[in-house]
């Protein structure tokens, strides 16, 4: 390579300080989809989902001065044919089975570990007792 930034012994295309964060953002549009409600219960369209998507990760590159990282983001990952190849949300028709599978079985382990983690293997009773007065939210 050549440039200014290619010479330097210290540069770092992306520090490690920002990968976590980048990774985090990533992997929250990944899975979102219009036929999964928000966390307040609205649901959104593929194209908003897209558009918000593209928007929080430029913003987040810009303010944490990334714009590299976010050259490669647009080019690789966030561009409209690109967006297609990984995002749930680009096929607003079906969620994919995989991902249902992954969300039950979440749902499952928390609730294992906040409401029934006193119990080895809880009868049926036990558990769905414990689900509806203490998993559920009340309305």
């Amino acid at each position: 390579e050549s440039g200014p930034r290619a010479s330097s012994h210290t540069y770092q295309f992306c520090p490690a300080a920002h990968r976590l964060p980048l990774l985090r953002l990533f992997a929250k549009h990944a899975s979102q989809h219009p036929l999964l409600p928000e966390r307040h219960g609205q649901t959104r369209t593929a194209e908003e989902i897209y558009r918000d998507a593209v928007s929080e990760m430029y913003q987040h590159c810009k303010v944490n001065n990334l714009t590299e990282v976010w050259a490669y983001l647009w080019n690789s990952w966030y561009c409209c044919q690109r967006w297609r190849l990984w995002a749930h949300s680009a096929y607003p028709q079906s969620v994919p089975r995989k991902r249902t599978t992954m969300i039950v079985e979440a749902l499952w382990r928390g609730i294992k570990r906040l409401v029934l983690h006193m119990y080895n293997r809880p009868r049926v009773d036990l558990a769905l007792h414990s689900i509806v007065t203490r998993a559920i939210p009340p309305y």
